[in-house]
């Protein structure tokens, strides 16, 4: 392998020296224990003499570091009817506190299940999130260097993409009460079970932009000789 620049853009991905962390890149599958490398914390220091680095020294970001510039963030969260059935369902336990031990009670128990169904709804909605290393999708992510094709698709495609035509390794974060649109995300790790993503969004136009820009950033690594020479 040629020597590596430092501090320059043309830096081999994470993906070129085989560096995963034992999962792939969604989280399905397993690597090798053999065929790992394990990865040092990336570390700054100044080139050689020559400006030029041994590829030995390499460290990348393992897949469960996120990036620092945030460029697409989209909570799924449940549309209004959901909240407003939720709430009337609590209305009933809320009444019959009440009767039994007056109005404050009632009241209280009512504010209360309001309290739990909230932060139950916001909790357990997704979150999409583009930042300048990975695409995250729930629990799920994608470092961005094995993001292929993206498109936005809107709601026929979306729902023949769910369908009988889709296929049934690819990974899926679809929300229909959400929305109808979505964004489909070709994976291109060959160690990857998951052929791609499909994910709603409400706004997978600004999905999409977003993760073209987001890969197209230069990605920038430093290194360090592992051993120093002393003075």
């Amino acid at each position: 392998m040629q020597n590596l620049k430092c501090m320059g853009n043309q830096v081999p991905s994470a993906g070129a020296f085989g560096a995963r962390l034992g999962t792939t890149a969604s989280g399905g599958g397993t690597i090798p224990r053999e065929s790992r490398i394990s990865l040092a914390t990336v570390r700054p220091y100044s080139a050689g003499a020559d400006g030029t680095c041994h590829p030995d020294s390499v460290s990348a970001p393992s897949e469960g570091v996120d990036g620092t510039e945030v460029a697409f963030l989209e909570r799924l969260n449940p549309p209004w009817w959901v909240w407003f059935v939720g709430a009337l369902l609590g209305a009933p336990l809320a009444v019959a506190y009440g009767a039994a031990f007056g109005l404050a009670s009632g009241w209280l128990v009512f504010g209360a299940y309001l309290v739990i169904l909230c932060t139950t709804l916001i909790t357990t909605s997704p979150v999409i999130c583009v930042d300048d290393l990975v695409l995250r999708a729930g629990r799920a992510r994608l470092p961005l260097q094995f993001v292929g094709t993206v498109s936005a698709l809107d709601t026929d495609h979306m729902t023949n993409a769910r369908g009988i035509n889709g296929n049934r390794a690819a990974f899926l974060l679809t929300r229909n009460w959400c929305s109808h649109t979505g964004v489909l995300i070709e994976v291109t790790d060959e160690t990857d079970p998951h052929p791609y993503w499909l994910v709603t969004s409400r706004n997978p136009e600004a999905l999409v932009a977003a993760l073209h820009r987001s890969v197209a950033i230069p990605r920038r690594v430093e290194y360090r000789p592992d051993h120093e020479e002393q003075p």
